[in-house]
């Protein structure tokens, strides 16, 4: 969906990418947490939405189009056709660029939009007097409209800085990667970031669906439901991320980035098979838990907890599929 254009900073693809990928997102988020959610009671609170979700959404979505841009950038663009592409962007290569420094450059513009557009909005809506309904159409329109213009800014300023960086990356002379120096970008690139976005969105869903006014519970909360729920929650967003990071995994191979030892490949099979054994381990530790210390049931607290706690280990362990996934896909190209 990407391409390149040396006379703009942000194509038409870019903008397709990001108004299909920004819909794609708040339609399931959105519709799991305000209407599925609030099936048999009052539908949760846009503002809670709002606070959190749309910070989510364009950290993720500038960062797969940043990424598609990066994969689908011929090598003829690297370097010196594409310096006056990143200076005029406003963002310059130096010997301390990095990946990492990427990654902090996206999370600093998304907090950016999210303070100055996402939060008086926040703020207008929960101040003005209007049906239930209705606010929450405008949330879910209004949380679309604005992580789609965020994230076509930060597109627009940071994809040529990435194509440079990884350009770099691609054609520097290749050596042994230490295994410190790759279990550091692991941790900084795939396991703290994704896990902080699992736990983002594991949080909310369980509060939307939790919560004492959505009806969906007239009695105590029970192991077993929580139990299945968090199992579920776990299987989606670690199945999410490792098709996310499978794509991450293979450029930062090509660029040098990761130490795998030999054996260290998975296929496809074996990705969802490990997926299911993970979210059914899931399940299995909060009933063996739960036994343990004897609790019969949880409260709205304790339930997020459990859910967030379990969407970050889901987002680690999807990081981790993705990542043998995708040296996996480089080996199958080099043959």
């Amino acid at each position: 969906m990407a391409s390149l254009n040396h006379e703009k900073n942000l194509t038409m693809a870019d903008f397709y990418n990001a108004i299909v990928r920004t819909f794609i997102d708040v339609t399931i988020i959105g519709g799991i947490y305000f209407f599925l959610c609030g099936l048999q009671g009052e539908a949760p609170s846009a503002s809670v939405y709002l606070i959190i979700y749309p910070l989510v959404s364009i950290v993720t979505v500038t960062f797969e189009i940043i990424f598609d841009n990066v994969k689908s950038a011929p090598d003829k663009y690297s370097h010196k056709t594409l310096s006056n592409n990143v200076k005029k962007s406003g963002i310059l290569i130096n010997k301390n660029g990095s990946v990492y420094r990427l990654w902090g450059l996206i999370i600093l513009y998304a907090v950016m939009f999210y303070i100055i557009l996402v939060l008086p909005f926040c703020f207008v809506l929960q101040s003005i007097s209007i049906s239930s309904q209705l606010n929450i159409w405008l949330a879910l329109i209004g949380s679309f409209l604005l992580i789609s213009l965020s994230s076509c800014f930060i597109v627009s300023r940071l994809k040529y800085y990435a194509i440079e960086l990884y350009g770099q990356l691609f054609s520097a002379e290749k050596g042994e990667v230490k295994e410190e120096d790759s279990d550091s970008h692991i941790i900084f690139n795939y396991f703290l970031p994704w896990a902080i976005i699992g736990t983002a969105i594991a949080g909310l869903l369980a509060y939307g669906y939790f919560r004492a006014e959505s009806g969906n519970f007239t009695d105590v909360i029970t192991v077993s439901v929580v139990a299945f729920s968090a199992g579920g929650t776990s299987y989606i967003i670690s199945l999410w991320i490792a098709y996310v990071t499978q794509k991450q995994a293979i450029l930062d191979i090509k660029a040098n980035l990761l130490h795998f030892e030999k054996d260290d490949k998975l296929d496809e099979y074996s990705m969802y098979f490990l997926i299911h054994i993970f979210s059914g381990g899931v399940i299995t530790l909060i009933f063996i838990a739960s036994k343990f210390l004897s609790i019969e049931h949880f409260s709205l607290i304790q339930i997020i907890v459990i859910e967030t706690i379990a969407g970050a280990a889901a987002a680690i362990a999807g990081s981790l599929a993705g990542l043998l996934r995708g040296r996996s896909k480089t080996l199958s190209e080099k043959v």
